[in-house]
């Protein structure tokens, strides 16, 4: 049965808070609106996760303009999540052996206790791809966003909520899709479903992230957060607001800006 309430994503970034609502009617999604919540500031993700007062305010008062009913999924932050590749363990070892391998080989990597390991793997290339967090960051989070009434139904990395985005945003004959934030990269591989972030201090411009990614600007799908941060490169669109078949404006003058949030609302199931 398909909800009929609103299905809401929320972004939540370093300089403010993106939110997107949409609704299924029969003709397709509606877009029912959008926010752009800056920060006074720009706030790191630490203080987001242990100190979030700045970020309580405004979306206490944003959760009062919302409806009764509402699904929500929200992105958890890309600079805390972590990225590994590890060997396959042996496929003759039981699921509960084989995911015990991987918790304990992901946290010795990373220094920290397999108790305190969230993380999702996937198989590429004779490795695992694993994208890991702190459970303890997660929990924070949730614990925040309920001091506010919030609950959301999902938290999923910006990463793999782009990997998620269907193909009707961009061409079939791109490669990759590139998503641009003001720190970091989002990547997602359309051929293996991996996917990952890198920071721009490593790779400050798109060519550097070809380059890394071993493809060419032709065959990626690009979005970026700011009109400013447009490339002159011959990339494709990467545009999710094509899966709406309602559109009222004021629309946002950088849709790319919504890019995470809108696939968050839509949650893969366009």
């Amino acid at each position: 049965m398909i909800f009929s309430g609103w299905q809401i994503g929320l972004d939540i970034q370093t300089e403010g808070v993106r939110a997107v609502a949409v609704q299924k009617h029969r003709q397709g999604w509606q877009l029912r609106q959008w926010w752009n919540l800056p920060f006074p500031s720009l706030v790191s993700v630490d203080d987001i996760l242990s100190q979030p007062a700045v970020l309580l305010e405004i979306l206490d008062v944003w959760r009062k303009q919302l409806p009764h009913r509402f699904r929500l999924s929200v992105s958890f932050p890309t600079e805390r999540t972590f990225q590994q590749s590890i060997p396959i363990p042996d496929k003759n070892l039981s699921e509960a052996v084989r995911e015990n391998y991987v918790a304990y080989t992901t946290a010795r990597r990373l220094q920290m206790p397999a108790s305190q390991l969230c993380y999702d793997y996937l198989e590429h290339c004779n490795e695992l791809k694993v994208t890991a967090s702190r459970q303890s960051d997660l929990d924070t989070l949730l614990t925040s966003l309920a001091s506010v009434q919030l609950y959301p139904d999902a938290v999923t990395p910006g990463d793999k909520v782009l990997c998620a985005l269907p193909a009707a945003c961009y061409p079939q004959s791109c490669q990759y899709r590139i998503h641009e934030e003001a720190g970091y990269w989002l990547w997602a591989c359309n051929n293996t479903q991996t996917s990952g972030w890198q920071e721009k201090q490593q790779y400050p411009d798109l060519t550097a992230l070809c380059r890394w990614l071993n493809t060419t600007p032709e065959n990626i799908a690009f979005s970026t957060t700011s009109p400013e941060n447009s490339t002159d490169l011959a990339v494709h669109e990467l545009d999710v607001w094509k899966l709406l078949t309602r559109l009222y404006p004021p629309l946002p003058r950088t849709k790319g800006r919504y890019t995470i949030a809108l696939g968050l609302a839509l949650g893969g199931a366009c």
